[in-house]
């Protein structure tokens, strides 16, 4: 199909795979269309307007680069917070997982956090589970909504994200429209290494080195086409090498025909040191190699179409990532303990600041099942050392603080953090009485 205009937000349904799989999507633009919605614009709530402006506060519905980072150095957090570029600006979401060592500690940095970082997009999501680097950047991605470009980073890595930078990652992704993976610290051509750690990268006239695969990050994603091409495989289990998940989505766009490139940082900091990794034997035929090569070089010669406007018949297929989750003769296991990828349903309660719910809350959340998942939005940023000791002791159990967003964007925000296929909406005074 014609690409839409770019005043208009509209689903784009791009085609029908041979395999019967339905390609439907969300193209990013910054304004609705209101004659699609309603007959009257005047009555057209999902117009886009000016910022709304609620107790002389402006939301940022709609920010133009999200940051999803992961918490690996909580002493140095604050710091690292307060190099962000514009942080009015941009969303930012904080990932802490795992049960807190001391929770009156963790309790101290997170009002500092939330005082740091005080817009309606700036978000903490604390996960009872340990869920590893490709889980929880693919919640995060969901998780940022309307943001065009998210990039998915360690807190440490918060200091190499000039704004001369990100204003090269912008006018990257603005020049090509397949762009949908995009490296600031190293990839690889066949078997060299480029950026930060290797040889120095060649960026030509359009300011970007396409790459094979992507090896280290900070990473930044074009969300439509993450999101097309499947998020991250679920390589492995908490705990073990969170090696190659990045390696192989890079694989998984060019096949796709979507672009990776690399914009090496200067200042990035050196890669985690990893375990031995290699793109699994007999995941990619030799004629996926092939379609992959071929993409590569017609990108060389000039930017590739967007993928998305295309017949979806060229999207790899959607066994790719399975494969690498499912099945054991590859050396992967096909569950991990303490967590639950497929959760049925999950409660998502809105939290209004009423410290004494909160044990009935958790005495009714305790009667569910075992794995459903459990995602509390306290948009008022207290009572923390209360919800992260109830929450602790459970799978899927996530505590999300935001700027007093309140019910609809907390829902909204929710549901696309989860994973289940049921959400139920509540309120802390919405207490189950028995499992039911």
């Amino acid at each position: 199909v014609a690409p839409s205009s770019a005043n208009v937000h509209t689903p784009v349904i791009v085609g029908e795979s041979s395999a019967g799989r339905v390609c439907l999507t969300f193209r990013f633009a910054p304004v609705e269309n209101t004659v699609t919605h309603v007959s009257n614009p005047e009555y057209n709530v999902r117009q886009k307007q000016r910022p709304i402006i609620c107790s002389h506060r402006k939301f940022m519905d709609f920010p133009p680069l999200a940051l999803a980072v992961r918490v690996t150095q909580p002493s140095s957090l604050i710091t690292n917070l307060r190099q962000i570029p514009a942080p009015s600006s941009t969303e930012v979401v904080l990932w802490f997982e795992g049960p807190a060592s001391n929770v009156n500690d963790e309790a101290t940095l997170q009002a500092q956090v939330w005082k740091t970082l005080q817009a309606e997009n700036h978000f903490q999501i604390y996960s009872s589970s340990v869920l590893g680097e490709a889980r929880s950047f693919n919640r995060m991605v969901r998780f940022s909504q309307n943001s065009e470009l998210v990039l998915l980073a360690r807190d440490v890595d918060l200091p190499s994200l000039s704004a001369p930078l990100l204003a090269k990652v912008s006018q990257a992704f603005h020049a090509r429209p397949a762009l949908a993976l995009l490296s600031l610290g190293s990839g690889k051509v066949a078997s060299n290494l480029f950026g930060v750690g290797g040889e120095r990268a060649d960026m030509g006239t359009s300011g970007v080195m396409l790459v094979d695969k992507v090896v280290s990050g900070p990473l930044v994603v074009r969300r439509s086409h993450f999101l097309a091409l499947g998020s991250f495989a679920q390589m492995h289990c908490p705990g073990e090498c969170q090696d190659g998940y990045d390696q192989e989505l890079s694989l998984r766009a060019w096949l796709a025909g979507y672009e990776v490139g690399l914009i090496p940082a200067d200042t990035a900091p050196p890669p985690v040191e990893g375990c031995p990794y290699r793109i699994l034997p007999g995941l990619y035929s030799a004629n996926d190699l092939k379609i992959m090569r071929t993409h590569l070089v017609q990108a060389k010669t000039g930017p590739l179409p967007d993928p998305l406007l295309q017949n979806c018949s060229s999207l790899p297929a959607v066994d790719v990532p399975s494969k690498l989750e499912a099945d054991d003769s590859r050396g992967m296991a096909s569950t991990c303990a303490k967590i639950d990828d497929s959760p049925k349903a999950a409660l998502m309660v809105q939290y209004f600041r009423r410290p004494k719910n909160i044990k009935a809350v958790m005495n009714g959340i305790n009667l569910t099942p075992n794995g459903t998942e459990v995602m509390i939005n306290n948009d008022s940023g207290g009572d923390h050392v209360l919800w992260r000791t109830r929450l602790m002791n459970g799978v899927n159990r996530f505590l999300i603080y935001s700027h007093d967003i309140h019910e609809i964007r907390g829902y909204n925000r929710l549901s696309l953090l989860a994973n289940s296929d049921l959400l139920i909406t509540l309120q802390d005074d919405d207490v189950p009485s028995n499992s039911k």
